[in-house]
């Protein structure tokens, strides 16, 4: 297991406890994924169960992800997994991001090849993924231990799509 630098603890945690909205506490999430975990792209997003869709409300690159995008789920592999069942996935080649996500050529383009998708779950139902993505076979299930923990922290403040 990686070690974790306690400044980024005790920076989430400040985040967590004094800053004025969710921005700043996604912010405060991908940076200290970033020190615990790795990233080369993060993303937040929000579920709404009854459509089925995913929307960004945080982007590490708003520029080629943009908060605000949405995508529909409903009768994915990927979906029942990780938004219906609430289990993380792991995707170490570009292949397994190919076979289940439709914006892989831009993934690609990016030079990402490996994603961690886990469930923020409040109260034990799903509201919202965190994806970190990086270069091919970064994330193991060792990285599961922290990824939970920043989930946690996000679903306090994650608010249902629009």
């Amino acid at each position: 297991m990686k070690n974790p630098p306690p400044a980024a603890l005790a920076a989430l945690g400040e985040a967590v406890a004094f800053e004025s909205g969710p921005q700043a506490v996604y912010a405060a999430v991908a940076r200290a994924a970033g020190d615990l975990i790795g990233h080369k792209l993060l993303t937040i997003m929000a579920f709404d169960a009854d459509a089925m869709r995913v929307r960004r409300v945080y982007s590490s690159n708003p520029e080629a992800y943009p908060p605000g995008g949405a995508k529909e789920k409903r009768g994915t592999a990927w979906g029942r997994l990780v938004l219906e069942q609430g289990e993380p996935y792991i995707g170490h080649t570009a292949e397994d991001i190919r076979t289940h996500f439709d914006d892989h050529e831009l993934i690609a383009r990016l030079g990402l090849d490996s994603i961690l998708n886990v469930p923020v779950k409040r109260l034990g139902r799903v509201v919202g993924t965190m994806n970190l993505l990086n270069v091919a076979d970064f994330y193991s299930e060792r990285d599961l231990v922290w990824g939970r923990v920043l989930a946690a922290v996000l679903a306090g403040v994650i608010e249902k799509p629009d």
